[in-house]
This record gives structure tokens, C-alpha cells and sequence, in this order.
């Protein structure tokens, strides 16, 4: 078995020659071959960027050689269960699910802090100012994030696409290729985008 993460660092570099072809593409090709044509391996590549992934399926030969398989946060109830197991109250860990969900790096800086709150607060305003940045002077990006705070699944939008993309890659957005849909990354960035727009 091959395990690559992180592979989208790759899609900006092309091989030389009269044509100049995408690394990953041919990479993706060998893939095929590899685990297709000659039995040699199994390969899993990982990546936080799903429009990469994405558009590599449709360019290359993966349709009927490869799934995707999403790798999601942890649901409310298992969240729960994991929060409770330890310490905290049941009262305090669906406080906590409300606010961040089943994020599992927030969920470690909860877990390993005295004071909760503390750190829902902090990352609350990590996620205020990110955002803010972001979208700073920029009324298309605002007008995108109002849209997907009313509930409208920017998936099947016809124009500003791009834009899309590019919240998606400040991980604002989150696109679901299998679903085919794009939500917040996490509940904190959505909450973070209502006190931004405000």
C-alpha cells in the first residue's frame, strides 16, 4: 500500500518537454497502472483541497478505477461521547458540540485546557479575524458567504464559481464532491461569518 497526503502541493509543477503535461495527471496515470493494470499496490492519496481532487477524477483515467472516500469531521453523538469520556459534563460537552461540532484539533485544545470557555472564546475570535481578512473590502466574497448563511448550496452556482473556490481554499468553505455541496469548514466559521457580516 501507498499512502500520499497532501498531494494537491504538487498541481503547479508540469514536466518539461514539446508539451508540458501536469505532474500530477501522470502521477495519477501511474496510479492506475500501478494498482489496475499490474496488481502491484493499493494507493490512497489524501488531501484537504477537494476541487484538486476533484478536477484530477475528471482529468485523468480515475472514474472506474478509485473512489472517494470523505473524511469527516466526528458526528455530534460520537463528539459527545468522546468529550464526556474526559471530564466533562454532559451539561458542558453539548455546549462545546454547539459551538465547534466534532472538529477533532479544537476538540484537543478543550479537552487540555482549564478553562473551556477560555478557548471556545479564542478560537471563536481566531475564526472572526480570519474571515474578516478574507473577505476585507472584497463585496463578492461577502455576497457569497451571505448566500451560504441562507442556506443556498453554492455547488451548482453559475457565476463567481472561482470565488467559491477561493473561500474553499482560506478553509471558510468547505466543498463535498460526493454530496455535491459546499458548506461552512466548521460551525465556528459559520458563527464567525454571521458576526462578520453583521
Amino acid at each position: 500500500m501507498i499512502v500520499f497526503d497532501e498531494l494537491q502541493k504538487l498541481k503547479d509543477i508540469y514536466l518539461n518537454g514539446g508539451n508540458q503535461r501536469p505532474l500530477v495527471k501522470e502521477l495519477f496515470n501511474f496510479f492506475v497502472r500501478l494498482t489496475k493494470v499490474l496488481h502491484l499496490a493499493h494507493v490512497i492519496v489524501m488531501t484537504s483541497d477537494t476541487f484538486f481532487i476533484e478536477q484530477v477524477y475528471t482529468d485523468s483515467t480515475l472514474k472506474n478505477t478509485s473512489r472517494f472516500y470523505l473524511v469527516d469531521f466526528f458526528d455530534d453523538e460520537t463528539a459527545r461521547e468522546i468529550l464526556i469520556s474526559e471530564g466533562i459534563s454532559e451539561r458542558d460537552a453539548l455546549y462545546v458540540i454547539d459551538h465547534i461540532g466534532g472538529v477533532p484539533w479544537m476538540m484537543e485544545e478543550i479537552i487540555e485546557s482549564k478553562d473551556y470557555m477560555e478557548v471556545l472564546e479564542e478560537l471563536y475570535n481566531q475564526s472572526i479575524s480570519r474571515i474578516f481578512e478574507a473577505i476585507r473590502g472584497r463585496e463578492d466574497l461577502k455576497g457569497l458567504l451571505k448566500k451560504a448563511l441562507s442556506g443556498e448550496n453554492l455547488y451548482y452556482l453559475e457565476e463567481g464559481y472561482e470565488k467559491v473556490k477561493e473561500l474553499v481554499d482560506k478553509e471558510i468553505l468547505f466543498m463535498d464532491p460526493i454530496k455535491r455541496e459546499i458548506r461552512f469548514h466548521t460551525k465556528l466559521d459559520e458563527m464567525a461569518a454571521k458576526e462578520d457580516l453583521k
